[in-house]
C-alpha cells in the first residue's frame, strides 16, 4: 500500500504541476558588517561504517567556511562558496575523520541553514543543524529499552569551556545521577552523554538542558537495531507546527514539557479537513504526551499543537527496521530552506508541505543542482500536499510561497528512514 500512495502522489502532483520559470539566481551577498556571521553547528559521524555529508543552502551567491572541531580543537577547516545555485555540500571526509563530532558553519549570510546526513550500510540520519546556543533547551522522544540507544550530544564550537545541567524525567519519575549534574564540555568540543548506560530500561524520558556558563548546541541522538536518529533539542515555546508525511510506520508527535505543568490542545489536518481539539489534556511538569498519527491515517497529514506553557514539539518515526525524528517548527514562512533534500544516493524522498493558514498559498519547489529545476504547487488552506524528490541526487531545494507554510522532508533507503525540518528564510 505504501508504493501504491507514492504512486498517486507522485502521479497527482505531476498533473496538477505546471512547469514555472526557476528562481532567480541567488545575488551576491553584500559586504561584510561588524557583526559576528550567521552559523550553525552539525553533528557528524565518520567511522564504525557510517559516513557524513554537510549540504547548505542559501539565498545568497557568497563565502563561507566550514570548521569541524573535537577534543578542544579546529581538526579541519574548508572555505566554501554557494555559488549561482545557493546550495554546496562536503564529505566531511574530505575535512577530517575523527569518528563523532562538531562542524561548524559560517555563512555568507543568515539566510542560510545547513544539514547534517549521515549514511550506513544499515542506518540513515538527516536532520538541519541548530544555529543558536540556547540557554535552556528540551528534547523529547528517546527511549533506553532493551536494544534502544539514547545519546544527548553537547556540541561547544567556542572558545570557552561550558557548564550545564540535565534534567531527566521519565516513567521512573525524576531521575538522580551525578553524571547528570555540572557537566563540563570544553572548548570546540564534543561531548556524549550516554542515557543507555545512564538509565537504562526507560520508557521515556524528557531532558531538559540548562546551560549555566558558556555556550552549548545540543541534539539526541536514537537508535533501534541499526538504524539512527539525529535530532535537535529546541527552545520551548507554546505553539507547534508539524507536519507528517504519508507512509505505514509508526508515525508519532511527542509533546515535552517545561517545569511546570501545561494544559495542551492538539488541531489535526487530515485528509477529512481540521479537526479541532483532535486532543486535549494536562502534561505534568517534565512529562511529556504522545500523539499517534500513524494509528489515524496513513496519508500526509499535520498537526497543531497549542500550550498554556512552554514545551518541545517531536516527530518520532518508527518501522520494525527504522528510526527517524525532527523537532517542529514554531515559524511558518513564506520562504522556507531544505538543505540536503534530496541528497541520499540510491534513496527515495519526498517533501511535506503544510498550509496552516485561513487562504490557499501557491508554491514554487526547486530543485537546487546543476540544472535546477522548479514546480509550481497549491496547499489548499489547511491542506498537506507532498511532492516526491527527484531521483537525480540534489544539494537541496528552496520553497517559496505567496503565503506562510511549514515544510519537512523525508528519506528511505533499504530498511533505513530519515526526516527533518525545513528552516524558515530569515529576513535581513
Amino acid at each position: 500500500m505504501r508504493s501504491w500512495l507514492r504512486v498517486f502522489l507522485v502521479v497527482v502532483l505531476a498533473a496538477g504541476a505546471l512547469a514555472v520559470p526557476a528562481l532567480d539566481p541567488p545575488q551576491p551577498a553584500p559586504a561584510a558588517a561588524v557583526d559576528a556571521p550567521a552559523m550553525a553547528v552539525c553533528a557528524f559521524e565518520e567511522g564504525s561504517g557510517r559516513s557524513s555529508i554537510i549540504g547548505v543552502v542559501s539565498t545568497v551567491d557568497g563565502a563561507g567556511v566550514l570548521t569541524a572541531f573535537a577534543a578542544g580543537s579546529a581538526v579541519g577547516s574548508l572555505d566554501f562558496e554557494t555559488g549561482e545555485s545557493g546550495a554546496w555540500s562536503v564529505p566531511v571526509a574530505d575535512v577530517a575523520a575523527v569518528g563523532v563530532g562538531g562542524a561548524l558553519l559560517e555563512f555568507p549570510a543568515a539566510s542560510s541553514a545547513t544539514a547534517s546526513v549521515v549514511v550506513g550500510a544499515d542506518s540513515l540520519s538527516i536532520d538541519t543543524c541548530p544555529a543558536e546556543a540556547g540557554g535552556e533547551l528540551i528534547l523529547g522522544g528517546g527511549s533506553t529499552l532493551s536494544d534502544q540507544r539514547f545519546e544527548v550530544q553537547l556540541m561547544n564550537p567556542y572558545a570557552g569551556q561550558a557548564i550545564l545541567n540535565l534534567t531527566v524525567q521519565s516513567d521512573g519519575g525524576l531521575e538522580s545521577n551525578t553524571a547528570l549534574d555540572s557537566v563540563i564540555v570544553p572548548a570546540r568540543s564534543t561531548v556524549l552523554v550516554d542515557l543507555a548506560e545512564i538509565l537504562p530500561g526507560r520508557e521515556w524520558m524528557t531532558v531538559a538542558i540548562a546551560v549555566e556558563i558558556g555556550g552549548v548546541l545540543a541534539g539526541g541522538r536514537f537508535g533501534i537495531g541499526t538504524d539512527n536518529a539525529i535530532w535537535d533539542a529546541v527552545a520551548p515555546a507554546q505553539e507547534w507546527f508539524i507536519p507528517v508525511s504519508h507512509g505505514l510506520e509508526s508515525r508519532q508527535v511527542v509533546v515535552a514539557a517545561g517545569e511546570a505543568e501545561v494544559e495542551y490542545q492538539v488541531d489535526f489536518y487530515g485528509p477529512e479537513g481540521l479537526v479541532e481539539g483532535f486532543e486535549t489534556g494536562v502534561i505534568p511538569g517534565r512529562g511529556q504526551a504522545v500523539v499517534d498519527i500513524g494509528g489515524v491515517t496513513p496519508i500526509a497529514s499535520a498537526i497543531r499543537v497549542v500550550t498554556t506553557g512552554p514545551v518541545g514539539a517531536f516527530l518520532r518515526v518508527t518501522s520494525e527496521t527504522g528510526v527517524a525524528m525532527t523537532s517542529g517548527s514554531t515559524t511558518p514562512a513564506s520562504g522556507l530552506l531544505l538543505p540536503g533534500a534530496g541528497s541520499v544516493p540510491g534513496g527515495s524522498g519526498w517533501i511535506t508541505l503544510f498550509n496552516p493558514g485561513l487562504e490557499d498559498v501557491g508554491a514554487e519547489v526547486t530543485t537546487l543542482r546543476s540544472v535546477s529545476e522548479t514546480v509550481a504547487v497549491s496547499v489548499p488552506a489547511g491542506g498537506v500536499v507532498e511532492v516526491a524528490t527527484a531521483p537525480d541526487p540534489a544539494l537541496g531545494y528552496t520553497i517559496e510561497g505567496d503565503g506562510v507554510l511549514v515544510a519537512s522532508w523525508s528519506a528511505s533507503i533499504g530498511g533505513s528512514i530519515g526526516v527533518a525540518s525545513a528552516c524558515p528564510i530569515i529576513d535581513e
